[in-house]
């Protein structure tokens, strides 16, 4: 791969970026299970129906989907909507990923600037998002924009034979 220039843009998605936003989230996927903290992420959900309607939706203006490239490249993605939750609704990012080639190079900040402009234009009263906790990366990223740690989700999954679920 060529190195990557200075000049990553992030725009909001459009109908044309799709296909990008499925190969991206598929690579989101495939990072988190190698990762092992993904197990259950699935790298087919962006082209499987119900994953192109989420999609869809998010580059329709239901929510936030955004996509960083420089020139003919994309170099990362956020996608994001209105969380419901226990106590009120926040602005939540759903998922977000840079290309490894252009990781530290400001990308994800810039489209975390973004989605917290989108938040502060919703008047929503936080934004919120979930990370895995060995991804120290993503933290420091997110705690460098205000993100402060309020929850902590533990799982269990029981081990079940391969393609079996209970």
């Amino acid at each position: 791969m060529s190195r990557p220039s200075r000049s990553v843009v992030v725009h909001a998605a459009v109908p044309s970026d799709l296909r990008a936003l499925q190969e991206l989230h598929r690579a989101l996927c495939e990072e988190e299970r190698a990762s092992g903290w993904g197990g259950d992420a699935d790298p087919d959900f962006g082209g499987s129906p119900t994953g192109r309607a989420y999609l869809e939706a998010r580059i329709g203006g239901d929510g936030l989907a955004l996509v960083a490239g420089d020139d003919d490249v994309t170099a990362g993605f956020l996608l994001a909507g209105v969380r419901s939750g226990p106590r009120e609704a926040s602005a939540g990012l759903e998922s977000m990923f840079v290309v490894p080639a252009y990781r530290r190079r400001g990308v994800g900040t810039a489209l975390l600037a973004r989605f917290l402009a989108w938040h502060r234009s919703t008047g929503l009263p936080f934004a919120s998002l979930a990370v895995a906790p060995e991804n120290h990366a993503a933290i420091a990223l997110y705690r460098s924009s205000g993100f402060r740690g309020t929850t902590l989700v533990m799982e269990h999954r029981p081990a079940f034979p391969q393609g079996a679920r209970g």
